[in-house]
């Protein structure tokens, strides 16, 4: 029998795509769709194609990229460094000829309904050069079989309503199930014990623990996670006992606090004044500091080396407070001054915020920005006179609304979720305000406070307030009554308190007093610095006025821990303090410059 003969190759020359494009003959010709129609060049375009759409920013696309290598290495450089590299990547990026702009012009067309248009095949299935473009075609495109996940079990006549199959592991020992594990018998293996006369498990029953336990020391693989699909307990592989013995596991006892001290988080560059902020990235990898020296500093913190990221100086202006905000792609330095800045992390670049609409403010120093994810918009609330908190939007600082509260206003903050934001000032009266209304709904009497100077929100709705006499209560919530909740003083028409025990209608009311949850006593000056861990079972608490004033509380306990720090920690004047996202760290900034760093073994994922 003769061998067929191959295919005769052709070359045709399309007036739509340019140069001349190989197929073999009797091969059955493919198709693009429209969005890859509008990557052309526009030099190769067609009056059918229609007009080409806007495209984006020249740095839009270089964004993301920066702020990777920023948060994962690769060194760091001054600001003026990163404006000069982002100028040139600019220009590189305009004179890259149409492909790149037309690249853009494709993406933003992918919502135009798809146009079925015959175009050649090419014996190379990864792409096709076509002109100064590289056109890669998906032949899965209208194909029902296509996009089915290797590896993946599907079940058959699997419609759009029912959930897929869980997946299969690749491979099974099966004398995993007939391995025997001493869980007594070594030291290192006892933590994996449910109950303490536990003594041994099967090879399976291993694997699931120890899956448990990386997956509660290393919680930034969670994406890796497969969805939930009954119960948080079937998802771990764990019975419910065991998920509820790991949860307990997971919260730090009280009595004793395990810390390792590091190298300073601004060894590298160390501030030549006090240090009056600081602050953690959303990510756990950079962290800032600014102080009286006009300078914000970015480090990479990893425990060793801590090298610096970047620093802008900022000439007229002393820090006095500085924060990440939008999620970690601003940060907020401000001082006493009318005015504030806005540095953007990813391109290095800072920018002067000169005042705010309507607001005449001499001191924009103290602020609170929304946290990461919060529900609403990226805001910051500054503190003005009078009782004035302004809300400024940071997506183009411009003022949105003033909340007004009795008094002078010295502490803010938000809740976590961003709904609501939290204020506290001389009269001793904590007000709450849903950001969604702009109304106050909700008051209380801080116990035993008569200017509140601090405050700060923890997960699950609670909150600690400071006090000028350096008492520090924690209230668990806003709901329910507290002490004197059920009996208010009412003011009558002549002026004097009638008290009763049911509110009267048309009549101003004060604010209930309610009983906190925790009392700490173990400052003895004001309190200027409150912040919660991740989980809210810590709460550290400093007072700049006395030297190594600062204290860290078990919440859930409501304790002191008295083994750290100790008369012997060179703590010196503490002036802010933070916790990392995970709790692994904790940062302290002192009035000699330093920003100490310490580790805590609970939350450590070194352990």
């Amino acid at each position: 029998m003769e061998e067929a003969a191959p295919a005769e190759a052709s070359f045709f020359f399309c007036p739509a795509w340019g140069p001349s494009v190989g197929r073999s003959r009797g091969a059955p010709p493919r198709t693009a769709t429209r969005s890859s129609i509008a990557a052309r060049p526009e030099s190769h375009r067609t009056e059918d194609d229609g007009p080409p759409t806007r495209n984006p920013p020249a740095d839009a696309a270089r964004r993301p990229q920066e702020l990777e290598a920023l948060l994962f290495g690769g060194g760091g450089g001054s600001a003026s460094e990163a404006s000069g590299a982002s100028s040139s990547s600019s220009s590189s990026s305009s004179g890259g000829g149409e492909a790149s702009e037309t690249s853009a012009s494709g993406a933003s067309s992918g919502g135009e309904e798809e146009e079925a248009v015959e175009e050649p095949e090419g014996e190379e299935r990864e792409g096709e050069v076509v002109g100064d473009l590289r056109v890669v075609f998906d032949d899965t495109a209208g194909d029902p079989a296509a996009g089915e996940g290797e590896g993946e079990d599907v079940a058959d006549g699997e419609g759009a309503g029912r959930a897929p199959k869980k997946r299969l592991p690749a491979w099974e020992d099966a004398d995993d199930a007939r391995a025997e594990v001493d869980l007594a018998g070594r030291a290192k293996l006892r933590k994996l014990r449910v109950a303490p006369e536990e003594t041994t498990v099967d090879g399976g029953e291993f694997q699931k623990r120890l899956r448990a336990r990386h997956a509660r020391l290393h919680p930034r693989t969670a994406w890796a996670a497969l969805p939930a699909a009954a119960g948080a307990a079937e998802a771990s592989g764990l019975p419910a006992e065991a998920e509820a013995a790991r949860e307990r596991e997971r919260r730090i006892p009280g009595g004793r606090l395990e810390v390792l001290r590091l190298e300073d988080a601004n060894v590298a560059e160390p501030s030549n004044a006090v240090v009056r902020a600081v602050d953690f990235h959303p990510s756990g990898r950079l962290l800032l500091t600014g102080g009286m020296d006009k300078k914000l500093r970015v480090f990479q913190v990893d425990g060793t080396k801590n090298p610096r990221a970047f620093g802008v100086f900022f000439e007229d202006m002393p820090i006095l407070g500085a924060a990440f905000a939008r999620g970690g792609d601003l940060a907020i330095a401000a001082g006493r001054r009318p005015f504030f800045y806005s540095v953007d992390v990813a391109a290095q670049r800072a920018e002067r915020v000169d005042g705010l609409l309507f607001r005449q403010e001499r001191s924009l120093e103290s602020f609170a920005v929304s946290p990461p994810g919060a529900a609403g918009p990226p805001l910051v609330a500054f503190l003005g006179r009078d009782g004035t908190v302004p809300l400024v939007s940071l997506r183009d600082h411009v003022w949105l609304h003033d909340l007004k509260m009795p008094g002078e206003v010295r502490a803010a903050a938000f809740s976590p979720c961003g709904t609501y934001l939290v204020t506290h000032g001389l009269q001793g009266v904590v007000y709450r305000w849903d950001l969604r209304t702009r109304r106050c709904v909700d008051k209380c009497v801080d116990s035993g406070c008569l200017k509140g100077t601090a405050l700060a929100c923890a997960p699950g709705g609670g909150f600690a307030a400071g006090s000028d006499s350096g008492v520090v209560n924690y209230y668990g919530g806003w709901s329910g009554p507290g002490r004197a909740a059920a009996r208010r003083t009412v003011f009558g028409g002549d002026g004097r308190a009638v008290a009763t025990t049911a509110p009267l209608a048309g009549l101003p009311q004060a604010p209930a007093a309610r009983a906190p949850t925790a009392e700490f006593m173990s400052l003895t000056t004001k309190a200027d610095a409150l912040a919660f861990n991740h989980d809210g079972d810590l709460l550290a608490m400093a007072s700049s006025l006395k030297r190594n004033s600062m204290r860290v509380a078990h919440v859930p306990s409501g304790t002191v821990y008295a083994n750290w720090p100790t008369s012997k920690t060179p703590l010196h004047y503490v002036h802010c303090l933070a916790f990392s996202p995970s709790s692994d760290m904790l940062a302290v900034g002192n009035a000699r410059g330093k920003c100490l760093l310490y580790r805590l073994k609970h939350y450590s994922q070194d352990v």
